[in-house]
């Protein structure tokens, strides 16, 4: 959620909550130390060039696994709340999307100052989130929330990080076992970026992975009316219909979660699934990563060659001085103008 998002005045402090926020941020603090120790360089950021990180996210076709990320986060009903309560994503959706994944590609490719920059502000901002869980007839409902908690902003980015990898390994390729670990390692980078303390993750990838099942399935997460109107106005925009419809959705969500949503699963809808998904396939598998790569993956390696005096690719050249005159999608801050000349 970004600052223009917010749109009702919040509860005033109290004693209590602004000894939360000191909480809050001494556990951030943790995770920034944890990111200066783990990051692959300055010009590399977080990850660098052989991280699977860039690898995964260079890809846009995981923009759809936005969709069903965020179905799942505002199965919590206290991340219901925030987004529908103080949020203005029902008349903002398509601008709402877009500073979402400028924070993410600075998190990801941004150089070591920016990715840490961007931490910063998603922590900043989230203090500012908090309030009442509305969820009527729920155990929590009236009950106090804040964005900065670990239980939120851990289930928030397992929703994200999970589903990246199901759209990654359905449409472009399957990881090996290996390969899975090393992701799991480049995940607890991600996390302590966007808040969660290293020591609040599970162990292991496996680890993680029973964690996901067992959230997935626990009694905390239920659809509540608010959460039915935040999916409700994702499927009713115009950025949402087409290649991200309730469909696609629907097909990549799990079936007990597609069903609590309500999303129509019949006969027409699994013929439309399995024609988009046909559709994917075929395309990933004929066009040459480069060609279809994000802007943001450009823009960093464009940053590391100069950074270690290596020969600079020309269509990075290119993606990069196009974006300092239109303002591509998926992309950062272009390079310095010097770089192109």
């Amino acid at each position: 959620m970004h600052s223009r998002d917010l749109k009702r005045e919040l509860p005033p402090h109290t004693p209590e909550s602004r000894a939360r926020d000191a909480e809050d941020d001494l556990d951030y603090r943790a995770c920034s130390a944890y990111l200066l120790d783990h990051a692959a360089g300055e010009a590399e950021g977080l990850y660098g060039p052989q991280s699977l990180t860039w690898e995964i996210w260079r890809e846009p076709v995981l923009l759809i696994a936005g969709v069903p990320a965020v179905l799942l986060q505002v199965a919590h009903p206290a991340i219901a709340t925030g987004v529908g309560r103080l949020s203005n994503f029902r008349h903002d959706i398509l601008g709402r999307a877009r500073r979402t994944f400028v924070s993410l590609y600075q998190l990801i490719f941004g150089d070591l100052q920016e990715a840490r920059n961007a931490s910063r502000r998603l922590h900043v901002l989230h203090r500012r989130v908090r309030g009442p869980i509305e969820d009527p007839g729920g155990e929590h409902d009236g009950a106090a929330y804040r964005a900065n908690q670990q239980e939120l902003l851990r289930w928030v980015g397992a929703t994200v990080a999970m589903s990246g990898l199901q759209v990654f390994q359905r449409y472009i390729r399957r990881l090996s076992e290996e390969e899975l670990d090393r992701w799991y390692l480049e995940y607890r980078i991600a996390s302590a970026s966007t808040g969660v303390r290293p020591d609040l993750l599970p162990a292991t990838r496996i680890e993680m992975e029973q964690w996901y099942e067992a959230e997935l399935r626990s009694p905390k997460l239920h659809v509540t009316p608010l959460a039915k109107e935040v999916a409700a106005a994702m499927f009713n925009s115009h950025l949402t219909h087409g290649p991200l419809d309730e469909v696609l959705a629907a097909g990549l969500l799990p079936p007990e979660w597609r069903d609590a949503f309500g999303l129509p699963w019949g006969p027409s809808q699994k013929r439309s699934f399995q024609a988009m998904d046909t559709s994917l396939q075929l395309f990933h598998r004929l066009s040459p990563p480069e060609l279809r790569a994000a802007v943001a993956w450009h823009q960093a390696k464009l940053r590391v060659a100069r950074a270690h005096g290596q020969p600079e690719s020309r269509r990075a050249r290119l993606m990069n001085a196009i974006d300092r005159r239109i303002d591509l999608p998926l992309s950062i801050r272009p390079i310095a103008e010097e770089v192109d000349d």
